[in-house]
């Protein structure tokens, strides 16, 4: 009896052991998830900072970068909720590439109310990070603009008005190219301050 419970015990390690093994052999794409948000900083105030939120009607604009599927595997994003959005993204390597981007715009409303509220200036930090080291073979671009284009860049923000964010996440391959999947959390925060007198 216990020479059998012990075949069963290894047979049981020995498949577990296999379904790892086969799963590290099929996890080779880079999958990027998190979320872009904006809080407000220790200078605006909690009026501005409820004036200032994602447009729930304005669906993400994703720009591909004509990458084909078999490369871009995931690129997805939403708006999740007045203050958050999500976005994930996912590269298959290839030896032909050396740099991998996608691009998602999104739409921020500064609701115009009757409590006369002030311009605010724009800024990101924006990272892909491990825990809360960000990998530096990743980068995150941006630009805030009038219009969805990004063609009109714009650094404040007035009540009553609308201003289109648009972040870029690049991945550039290291040389020697990683041997294990690399991945790691969207951390994008925009930031609206009221500009010093």
């Amino acid at each position: 009896m216990k020479k059998r419970r012990l075949v069963i015990i290894s047979f049981l390690l020995v498949a577990v052991l296999a379904i790892g093994v086969g799963f590290a052999a099929v996890a080779d794409t880079l999958n990027i998830t998190g979320r872009a948000g904006f809080r407000a900083s220790n200078v605006v105030t909690k009026d501005i900072a409820d004036a200032i939120q994602f447009d729930q009607e304005f669906a993400p604009v994703l720009d591909d970068h004509d990458l084909p599927e078999s490369i871009l595997t995931t690129f997805n994003s939403s708006i999740t909720g007045l203050n958050a959005a999500d976005l994930t993204i996912a590269f298959n390597g290839t030896t032909a590439m050396n740099e991998y981007s996608a691009t998602a715009t999104y739409k921020v409303d500064y609701l115009n109310n009757t409590l006369d509220l002030p311009d605010v200036e724009l800024s990101v930090d924006a990272y892909v990070l491990d825990g809360a080291t960000p990998l530096e073979d990743f980068e995150i671009t941006y630009v805030f603009s009038s219009d969805p284009e990004g063609t009109i860049a714009v650094d404040s923000f007035a009540p009553g008005s609308s201003a289109y964010v648009t972040v870029t996440v690049t991945y550039t391959v290291p040389d020697p190219q990683p041997a294990d999947v690399v991945g790691g959390t969207i951390s994008i925060a925009l930031h609206f301050e009221v500009p010093e007198d």
